[in-house]
């Protein structure tokens, strides 16, 4: 085990040997983008409980999707135009603006103004981190992400916890209001460290570059599969985050600031054992363990972390928050590095369509779904027997994924 730390160690100092200013850049932008998100993120969701209840916020996740699809439509066709560095200042700049304008306008009176500020709040994030991960899997190969990703994400856990703790400390010092001006000012401060990287896309603006979904005509059912299985792993995740938000929700009922601190401590917590996923579990498994075998297991620990905490839980609060707590952690680390490495079966181009419709599209796009089921059906045992169904079809779709990851590969 000491030689196989020191083999990481060995190979991830030659990857940064050779690529010190992306990797520096890259690391600022991921510690930036995950440090303010949980501090944005308890603000607006306990704004949003505080104002509408827990009950309302299925119909925020369904307007979000609405809104996200439109905005990756317009992100499609401007991509090889204006390239990547422009279109994250641009949505960062937005991003600002409207956690400085929106919660000030909240106070004054105008309190519909929550569910737009929730939305985006859904969308910022996605939009930013894609970005990012579009040009990581652009820039790298396969072999560099492998040694990567685990340190990358890291970097971001450190993030979250750093945020999540210091959002805590600035709802008791200055409110809940308080924090988007915080995280709205840390937010701006990634542009500069964006536009450190290399343009690795075409920005003539008379291109006729091809937009990136119009390239995965011969990859579909790959594609398609990925993205059934992204959106069983969010459907799993939100029917767990909607259960622990009703409980919230009952347990700071009238307190706004107590369900900040609350869960800007838990978003902490994720960060941390995230962190532990990312710099201890992630090299190991992603170098150590067949890749099929990594997609089979993820489902599994899913299941048997809801077993325990809903069969032998005796506080629903608590065990629904270690519930979410686990089903976040694993999917920011484990989840998200192997879904990475299934984008390298693909072609250039084809990597970042698949991306956009995985990444951006789906994860919403699933989280809509699940919404609407939530908005009429909200009895907890039938959510629970529906866990279990997803992680029987969630398995399925892992061996239907790596069939055709096989043809692709006989193809090519």
């Amino acid at each position: 085990m000491k030689n196989f730390f020191t083999q990481i160690h060995h190979n991830l100092w030659q990857v940064f040997k050779y690529h010190r200013k992306t990797l520096l850049s890259l690391f600022g932008v991921f510690f930036i983008l995950y440090s303010t998100y949980p501090m944005v993120r308890s603000a607006t969701e306990s704004l949003f409980i505080d104002i509408y209840g827990a009950s309302s916020a299925p119909k925020a996740w369904l307007m979000s999707v609405f809104a996200l699809m439109g905005i990756i439509s317009l992100y499609n066709y401007s991509l090889a135009r204006f390239g990547l560095k422009k279109i994250y200042a641009a949505t960062t700049i937005v991003t600002f603006v409207s956690f400085l304008l929106f919660p000030y306008l909240i106070h004054l009176g105008f309190k519909w103004l929550v569910y737009p500020l929730y939305v985006w709040k859904e969308c910022y994030m996605v939009l930013l981190i894609h970005l990012s991960l579009a040009y990581c899997n652009e820039y790298f190969s396969f072999e560099q992400a492998k040694v990567l990703y685990g340190p990358m994400g890291a970097i971001g856990s450190i993030g979250t916890i750093i945020g999540g703790a210091f959002g805590g400390y600035v709802t008791n010092s200055w409110g809940t209001n308080g924090v988007f001006v915080f995280g709205g000012v840390f937010l701006f401060l990634s542009i500069f460290f964006f536009s450190g990287l290399n343009e690795l896309f075409k920005t003539d603006s008379t291109s006729k570059s091809s937009p990136p979904l119009n390239t995965l005509g011969g990859v579909k059912s790959y594609v398609i599969s990925i993205i059934v299985v992204v959106a069983l792993s969010q459907f799993c995740i939100n029917i767990v985050n909607f259960e622990f938000k009703q409980f919230l929700g009952q347990q700071f009922l009238g307190d706004l600031n107590g369900k900040t601190r609350y869960l800007s401590f838990l978003y902490s917590a994720v960060g941390a054992v995230t962190l532990i996923f990312q710099a201890v579990v992630v090299p190991v498994v992603l170098t150590k363990f067949k890749h099929r075998s990594i997609h089979l297991l993820i489902p599994v620990i899913y299941f048997l972390v809801a077993f325990a905490a809903f069969g032998l839980g005796a506080l629903p609060l608590v065990s629904l928050a270690i519930t979410f707590l686990l089903y976040k952690a694993l999917d920011y680390s484990i989840f998200s590095s192997a879904k990475e490495m299934l984008y390298f079966s693909l072609e250039s181009a084809q990597k970042v369509g698949a991306k956009y419709l995985t990444d951006m599209m789906s994860y919403r796009f699933s989280k809509a779904l699940i919404s609407c089921f939530l908005i009429f059906v909200q009895n907890f045992n039938i959510l629970n027997i529906l866990l279990v169904c997803f992680f029987i079809l969630w398995i399925l779709c892992v061996f239907r994924i790596f069939a055709l990851q096989a043809k692709l590969t006989r193809e090519s």
